[in-house]
């Protein structure tokens, strides 16, 4: 397997199992302590090649193989390369000899994190709801695991790992990973937390919180978890996540991580969520009042079989986690909610794929292709919503030649046959058409006749095939009516647009209908953006989907309001679904770019890592 992602010797080592002993320092904002590495040769080397980024590595030990107490460890001399750009610092350690295939190892590496670690935000207390206690979270994916601990950072390599953390007794402590107690560190005035995930997962969904946290049952093995201020609502947002876990479980087969918990974190959390194994990340932007936008825990849950144990071997392949995922995701909110919310979740998700292929990018972008080459290129960089709506595209496609029945037949046995493995693109159209010429040879010969593999996953842009055109259009029909009214030259009077309209549409339809006037190219005067705004009240609007909608198509049109309230609202959210479409608008906006520039440099220091260097590569940009 070659990923271009990495700087490890990964081909030379099975990883099985990672034991981690950190400390959390607050005052330093640095973590400290040691990773365990339990690997098995699988072609002989006498190295062993870890990505890092930012480690201070302290020592490296060769430990010996049994568990007796007082078994003795061996020092090993290490090098630590010089960074190679966007991959970190490539970590060689020496071995006392050749490993021979099947022999297994235990290396131990001490170090500490720094300040600047990518994968780690630190929140002052002033940052947080509470206001009185620190805060700190992590966000490993893709490629930012190796700032948080030395090891094989590629989505392919899959092992278990137990952790040890001490954390300030104020604060709890909760991992990607079933929480095996905690108890005082008799040796420091800190707390001691113990977790252990025993379902092996790529390096990227190892994952850290500490903070004021309190919780609330959902059911028997869901619950949701948020600073004390925000439970409340947290709790009453997410009431439907047992329901949608027995869903996925419908599709997928059984649910093999114990259990499922929600965690609300604070505002900057970059995405709308992170499907850390047993803990959810999800972004408090999702706590619109009406629980419409639970969609996005949906999609999370879905990544419990599409992603976190069925994994894409390298980020090139990344559709095959997030394309799935995005399919599985609209099957059980259809389960739910029924086919015409899924029809309407499609359009809006072409939308989304448009604006990615055309706005953000350009057609002929190489990252706009499914199976992008990455080979120099920052994962960071090529995000998009390309892998999620083009791969799901093409799964919806592959549906409509087999029939649906042929395909959730398919969906099942391709969980199960990979369960607990990385796969690449190629497995995964292999085992596709060998599952439909043994179960549906009809369906076979139709994918066959009409899939353009080249086109799908090689060729930039648009997919070579319009999914909207055979979609069911009953929820959409009212909102693509209303935009077309407001788009009508002819219409002057504007008295003749009401509040009752928009206020008849739910949350899903208002944004389907906010963006067709986004990605129309009809100009929208003043006066009917200043109508707009008044009588549907989009100044005041809770929903922060609707609310960036509104502010996008407002600084898209140059509407002088939008700029402030664009920037109060980018003040508010950290995620860069929102927080990177809107800067770039205001950045391309003359009269705009100097304000929205300042207000940049001084959030800076408040944003998440990962956000902070993505909108200054848009800026460097504009």
């Amino acid at each position: 397997m070659t990923d271009h992602s990495s700087q490890s010797n990964l081909n030379n080592w099975k990883t099985a199992n990672h034991d981690i002993d950190w400390t959390i320092n607050f005052d330093t904002r640095t973590i400290s302590g040691y990773v365990v590495l339990h690997l098995e040769n699988v072609e002989e080397t006498a190295t062993v090649c870890l990505d890092t980024r930012d480690l201070s590595i302290k020592s490296a030990k060769l430990l010996s193989n049994t568990t007796e107490e007082n078994a003795k460890s061996q020092e090993l001399k290490f090098v630590l390369h010089q960074p190679d750009s966007f991959k970190g610092s490539r970590l060689e350690i020496a071995l006392p000899g050749q490993a021979s295939v099947g022999s297994v190892v235990r290396v131990q590496v001490n170090y500490s994190t720094s300040p600047q670690c990518s994968a780690l935000q630190w929140l002052a207390p002033e940052q947080t709801s509470g206001k009185h206690l620190p805060y700190l979270f992590s966000q490993c994916q893709a490629i930012h695991a190796r700032s948080l601990l030395p090891c094989h950072d590629s989505p392919g390599v899959k092992a278990t790992y137990s952790a040890v953390v001490r954390a300030d007794s104020r604060l709890e402590v909760l991992m990607s990973a079933a929480r095996m107690g905690s108890e005082p560190d008799n040796e420091s005035a800190y707390r001691l937390h113990r977790f252990r995930q025993s379902v092996p997962i790529p390096s990227y969904l190892i994952a850290l919180v500490s903070g004021h946290l309190v919780s609330r049952p959902l059911s028997d093995r869901c619950a949701v978890w948020s600073e004390p201020e925000m439970i409340d609502d947290s709790h009453w947002e997410f009431q439907e996540t047992e329901d949608m876990l027995q869903a996925g479980e419908s599709l997928c087969g059984p649910y093999r991580w114990g259990r499922y918990d929600l965690l609300v974190l604070p505002p900057s959390f970059p995405y709308g969520g992170m499907e850390n194994p047993c803990l959810t990340f999800v972004t408090p932007t999702l706590l619109a009042g009406d629980r419409s936008l639970a969609s996005v825990v949906a999609h999370e849950i879905a990544h419990s079989w599409t992603g976190n144990l069925v994994t894409n071997a390298t980020w090139e392949d990344f559709w095959l986690n997030e394309g799935h995922t995005v399919y599985v995701e609209r099957l059980v909110c259809e389960k739910l909610y029924g086919s015409p919310d899924r029809h309407l979740a499609m359009l809006e998700g072409w939308h989304a794929l448009r604006d990615a292929v055309l706005v953000a990018r350009k057609p002929d972008d190489p990252l706009t292709c499914l199976v992008p080459k990455l080979d120099g290129v920052d994962p960071d960089d090529a995000f998009s919503s390309v892998p999620y709506e083009k791969g799901s595209s093409l799964l919806y496609y592959i549906e409509t030649l087999v029939g649906k029945d042929a395909m959730l037949g398919w969906l099942r046995a391709y969980v199960d046959e990979f369960a607990g493995q990385a796969l690449n693109t190629e497995q995964w159209r292999s085992f596709l058409l060998d599952f439909m010429a043994k179960k549906s040879p009809e369906g076979l010969a139709k994918i066959q006749a009409n899939v353009d593999w080249g086109a799908w996953f090689n060729k930039p842009g648009l997919p070579p095939v319009s999914i909207p055109d055979g979609l069911d259009r009953s929820l959409a029909d009212a909102c693509t009516q209303l935009a077309k009214d407001w788009l009508d030259d002819a219409r002057q009077d504007l008295s003749g647009f009401t509040a009752d309209a928009f206020a008849q549409l739910s949350t899903k339809q208002k944004i389907l209908m906010l963006d067709e006037l986004l990605h129309c190219e009809q100009p929208l005067p003043h006066a009917k953006l200043a109508r707009m705004a008044q009588i549907y009240s989009l100044q005041a609007v809770k929903c922060s989907e609707v609310k960036f909608r509104w502010l996008r198509l407002a600084a898209k049109h140059r509407y002088p309001d939008a700029v402030d309230e664009g920037l109060k609202f980018l003040a508010t959210v950290g995620r860069m679904k929102f927080v990177r479409p809107l800067y770039r608008e205001l950045f391309s906006w003359p009269a705009a770019k100097a304000k929205a520039e300042e207000h940049f440099k001084s959030r800076r220091q408040f944003m998440h890592p990962i956000t902070a260097e993505m909108v200054a590569r848009d800026l460097a940009k504009a």
